[in-house]
C-alpha cells in the first residue's frame, strides 16, 4: 500500500476508533459484517485476528452464518475460509427447530409484524406464499433459533450489512427493527459511524438519516 495513503487511513481508523463509545469487540464485530459484504480477503483477515484478541471463534462465526440469507452463502462461505486459515476451531453445533417457520415467527413477529408478508402478498405463482414463508424459515427460524447471540446484536451487525449494502428499504425497516430488539439510536448511529474509513461518507450518511427517521 502507497505509504502516504497508509498514513493517512490509519490516522482516520484511530480517530474513529479513539471516539467510538461501541466496545472494541463491538466494533470488530461490525467491521466484519461489513468486510464479509465486501469481500475484502486482506482486511478481513486482518480483523478475525485483531476480534479473536476480544471475542471467541464461536461468536465471530454466528456473526458470519448469519448474514447468509441476507448476503447470500457465496460470501458467507469464502469469510469462512479465511477465518479457517486464521484459527481450525469450529463452531458450536445447535439442534434445529423441527418447526422452522413457528420458530422463526416467535422472534420475527414482535420485530417485523406482517410486513413482508403483507408486501408479497400479490405475488403470482405461489411467490406471495412461499418468499415470506422461506425468509421467515430461514431468516430467522434457522439462525436467530441458534443461542450463541442475542437478538439486540443479530440486528445490529445484520443492519451493518444491510448498510455496506446500501438497500434502502431494508435499511429502514432493520433499523426499527433494531430499536424493538434493545438497541438504542445511539448504538445504531455508531454502528454505521465505525464504517467510516470502509465504506465512506455518502453510505453512512445516508444510513444515519435512516436510522435517526426510524426513532421519529
Amino acid at each position: 500500500m502507497d505509504q502516504d495513503y497508509k498514513t493517512i487511513l490509519k490516522r482516520f481508523k484511530d480517530e474513529v476508533t479513539s471516539e467510538n463509545p461501541l466496545s472494541k469487540a463491538e466494533q470488530e464485530l461490525t467491521i466484519i459484517s461489513a468486510l464479509t459484504v465486501l469481500q475484502d480477503k486482506a482486511d478481513l483477515k486482518e480483523h478475525f485476528s485483531i476480534a479473536l484478541n476480544t471475542v471467541s471463534v464461536d461468536l465471530i462465526r454466528e456473526v458470519v452464518y448469519q448474514l447468509s440469507p441476507a448476503i447470500g452463502s457465496s460470501k458467507v462461505k469464502n469469510a469462512l475460509r479465511i477465518l479457517n486459515t486464521v484459527t481450525k476451531k469450529d463452531g458450536q453445533h445447535f439442534a434445529i427447530p423441527e418447526d422452522t417457520y413457528k420458530a422463526g415467527l416467535e422472534f420475527q413477529k414482535p420485530l417485523y409484524g406482517n410486513e413482508i408478508k403483507d408486501l408479497m402478498a400479490d405475488l403470482p405463482a405461489n411467490a406471495g406464499k412461499l418468499l415470506p414463508e422461506w425468509l421467515t424459515k430461514n431468516f430467522f427460524g434457522d439462525y436467530y433459533t441458534r443461542g450463541a447471540l442475542p437478538v439486540k446484536d443479530r440486528e445490529r451487525y445484520l443492519l451493518a450489512a444491510l448498510i455496506t449494502m446500501n438497500v434502502d428499504f431494508q435499511i429502514k425497516a432493520h433499523a426499527l427493527g433494531s430499536l424493538k430488539a434493545g438497541n438504542s439510536e445511539s448504538e445504531l448511529i455508531w454502528t454505521a459511524l465505525t464504517l467510516l474509513p470502509y465504506i465512506g461518507f455518502p453510505l453512512v450518511i445516508n444510513s444515519v438519516q435512516k436510522i435517526h427517521q426510524a426513532n421519529e
